[in-house]
C-alpha cells in the first residue's frame, strides 16, 4: 500500500486523548495530550501529518459528519489521507439546535440535572435551553424509552459505516474502523468472529476492542486510556499499517 501524507482520526475522548494522565502527574497541568495520543504516535511512525477531529463526548454521528465535511473542504488531500474511526457508544447522538445554529451532543439524561446536563451539553446550549429544561428532560426520556434500541442502533452504525467506507474508497483512499470506547453486545448477521464483515477492521492487539486490549496487560475498568495505553496502541497501529499490502 502506498504511503499517506495525512492520518485523519475521528471519535470521542478516547481518540482525542482526554484524561490520559493520572491526577498526580505533573503533565496534567500542561495538558500535552496531543503529543502522546495514539494518532500522533501513529502519524509520526508512518511519516504522516496528524489530523485529529475527535472530541470529548462526541458521537459516531459526529465522527462521520466531520469526516464527510473534511473531505468536501479538502478534496485534493483525500487520496493522500488514511482515515481511522474509533467507535464510541451508540447511545450518544448528535442533534441540530436551530436557535443556536449548531450541532449539539444528545446523550441519555438522568433525573439529576446537576450531573446530567453539564455532562451532555455545552455552555451556550445550556443557557439557551435552561427555560425549557423540563421539556428537554421529558423529550430525552421519551426518546430513549420508546425510540432507542441498542441492537437496532448497532446495525444502523454498521450500515452507515459501510456507506462511509464505500464513499472514502470511491475517492481513492482507505478507511479503518475499530472499537475504541464501544464494546458491542450484538453480532449482526454479516459478522464472523463478532466483527461485521462489511467493514475494514483493526483489532487492537488482536482483540475486538481497545478496552479488551488494555485489560489484557493491566487492571482496567473502562476509564480513559492512559498515555502508556496510547503509546502501546499507536505502535500497534503502525505495525498494522505497515502490514497492509
Amino acid at each position: 500500500m502506498k504511503k499517506h501524507k495525512y492520518l485523519l482520526t475521528a471519535g470521542c475522548s478516547f481518540v482525542y486523548g482526554s484524561c490520559m494522565f493520572l491526577p498526580d502527574d505533573p503533565r496534567n497541568k500542561k495538558n500535552p495530550c496531543k503529543d502522546y495520543r495514539f494518532s500522533k504516535i501513529m502519524a509520526d511512525g508512518i511519516g504522516a501529518e496528524e489530523i485529529n477531529l475527535a472530541k470529548a463526548g462526541g458521537s459516531n454521528q459526529r465522527a462521520f459528519r466531520m469526516i464527510y465535511e473534511w473531505t468536501r473542504e479538502n478534496p485534493s488531500k483525500v487520496k493522500d489521507t488514511f482515515f481511522v474511526v474509533g467507535f464510541t457508544s451508540t447511545a450518544r447522538q448528535e442533534k441540530f439546535l436551530d436557535e443556536v445554529n449548531t450541532h449539539v451532543r444528545f446523550h441519555q439524561l438522568f433525573d439529576d440535572r446537576e450531573v446530567s446536563i453539564p455532562m451532555s451539553m455545552g455552555k451556550d446550549e445550556r443557557e439557551y435551553l435552561e427555560p425549557f429544561m423540563d421539556d428537554v428532560m421529558l423529550y430525552n426520556k421519551l426518546e430513549y424509552k420508546f425510540f432507542f434500541n441498542v441492537k437496532n442502533e448497532h446495525e444502523r452504525l454498521m450500515r452507515k459505516s459501510d456507506l462511509l467506507q464505500s464513499y472514502i474508497r470511491g475517492l481513492g483512499s482507505e478507511i479503518l474502523f475499530f472499537n475504541a470506547l464501544y464494546q458491542p453486545k450484538f453480532v449482526t448477521i454479516n459478522a464472523s468472529d463478532k466483527l461485521d464483515d462489511r467493514l475494514n477492521w483493526y483489532r487492537p492487539g488482536g482483540y475486538d476492542s481497545w478496552p479488551s486490549f488494555i485489560k489484557s496487560y493491566r487492571k482496567y475498568s473502562l476509564d480513559h486510556p492512559l498515555s502508556d495505553d496510547h503509546g502501546i496502541l499507536g505502535k500497534d497501529l503502525i505495525k498494522y499499517y505497515e502490514s497492509i499490502k
